[in-house]
């Protein structure tokens, strides 16, 4: 179980029983999307507001950076990314604790968006404007759990290196198709981020390819797998360094069960069974 006792890794506040970290924030945040965008009908202030727009941004809505993820029509689509943001995102969590997985959502979300204000200012004519979902984000947590865990295989065996290429590619052949140029760099600029942010943040040590940036906030400390609860140890008897005293009580064990063999648990004293559960408790603590 993860260790919630560090200041940096708790988590935001629980709910029942359940503690709620920044990747189930963000899941909550998808599904609430979702019930406000079906009750709002063809007015859609949820969508008009968060959405990306340069020309909104460069006009001081600065917002947009950030909650370009947020709308998200109701679809099994939308309810599939909560899943994989909730999962992979705890996942990686767990590996960099709650203060850096916010930094590291933040690059996820800033960046992209402002690679592409500067090729909209720069390159592309026209001005971006899309509605992103959540499809984007999960894409860029698959792409960060795949490289902080590149020998990890999914459905049917997969390699996960394999499910990365397969989701980067298709869904670089669909907007190519439709000639969704202001998409096509968005999701390319997302996934370079992705695999930029995890390789400076710790998480794709193993994947060398990646150069490694020296991004603020990155690597204020090592990832770590999530603590596992230490045994206290008990300090040695004179039982346990006496080998001589050692071999005496083996050989008073090795009579005991030779009795018990021989004429039964029954016949054994107080004080017999007392040793016999004794070493037995011994023997269960040094495995």
């Amino acid at each position: 179980m993860r260790d919630w006792s560090t200041p940096g890794e708790k988590p935001w506040f629980q709910l029942g029983s359940v503690p709620v970290t920044t990747s189930t924030l963000i899941a909550l945040v998808i599904g609430t999307s979702m019930f406000f965008i079906a009750a709002e009908g063809e007015l859609q202030p949820t969508s008009r507001y968060l959405y990306f727009d340069t020309d909104h941004v460069l006009h001081g809505q600065l917002w947009r950076l950030v909650t370009w993820w947020i709308p998200n029509p109701p679809s099994l689509w939308a309810v599939i990314d909560a899943a994989i943001i909730w999962y992979m995102g705890n996942q990686l969590e767990g590996a960099l604790g709650r203060d850096r997985m916010v930094r590291f959502i933040a690059y996820l979300t800033i960046v992209p968006p402002l690679v592409l204000i500067l090729l909209d200012l720069s390159f592309i004519p026209g001005s971006a404007s899309f509605l992103g979902t959540a499809s984007l984000l999960s894409l860029a947590l698959i792409l960060s759990f795949i490289t902080y865990m590149p020998g990890a295989r999914f459905f049917f065996g997969i390699p996960g290196w394999i499910l990365a290429v397969v989701m980067v590619g298709v869904n670089v052949l669909g907007l190519l198709g439709d000639r969704a140029w202001h998409s096509l760099f968005f999701l390319l600029s997302v996934v370079g981020v992705a695999l930029l942010a995890a390789r400076a943040f710790g998480l794709a040590d193993s994947v060398e390819w990646i150069p490694r940036l020296p991004l603020p906030g990155g690597e204020p400390g090592p990832v770590h797998q999530p603590r596992r609860r230490r045994r206290r140890q008990r300090p040695a008897t004179v039982t346990e360094i006496n080998p001589i005293q050692s071999q005496l009580e083996e050989m008073e064990i090795d009579a005991i069960l030779d009795q018990v063999a021989s004429e039964g648990l029954d016949s054994l004293s107080r004080a017999q069974r007392k040793k016999l559960e004794d070493q037995a408790k011994k023997r269960r603590r040094d495995r």
